[in-house]
């Protein structure tokens, strides 16, 4: 009879952790594009490149924090055929699908063209960032926390 308790008792914690693993909305890793250099007119700046887009930013570890203005820059690899308006960086959460469009501004600056714009982002969540430009074409995933 003990042995059967036992063996009940196995049974009833495996099925336990079995459906602690099995639930609706496992936690999910979010693989961010790792850190890379441009060098642009003799400085090297370090930020997320994706194709023929490097972003840049100063936040720290570059991890952003949901509803908080981050400013970042986009610098394009090919310019011939790219006038100075404007940009548009599509984002969307890989988890929950909401979507954002960020319009970056040209700027002429010490390194040259940039576009460049303050991203807020409304929720947590593993985010990628788009750019589909007539001959630039990229795109980033970044980690933003509550």
């Amino acid at each position: 009879m003990k042995s059967r308790l036992f063996v009940g008792r196995v049974l009833l914690a495996m099925a336990l952790t079995t459906a602690c693993a099995d639930s609706s909305d496992p936690p999910q890793e979010c693989t961010v594009t790792p850190d890379a250099t441009h060098s642009v007119n003799s400085s090297t700046l370090i930020g997320k490149r994706g194709g023929a887009v490097f972003f840049h930013t100063n936040v720290p570890e570059r991890v952003f924090t949901a509803k908080l203005p981050e400013k970042m820059l986009v610098f394009l690899d090919d310019l011939s055929d790219r006038g100075p308006g404007q940009l548009t960086v599509k984002g969307k959460n890989l988890k929950t699908g909401t979507t954002i469009e960020v319009k970056n501004v040209h700027h002429e600056s010490e390194y040259g063209r940039e576009w460049g714009a303050n991203y807020t982002f409304p929720e947590p969540g593993c985010w990628q960032l788009s750019v589909d430009d007539v001959r630039n074409k990229g795109s980033i995933t970044v980690l933003v926390t509550e």
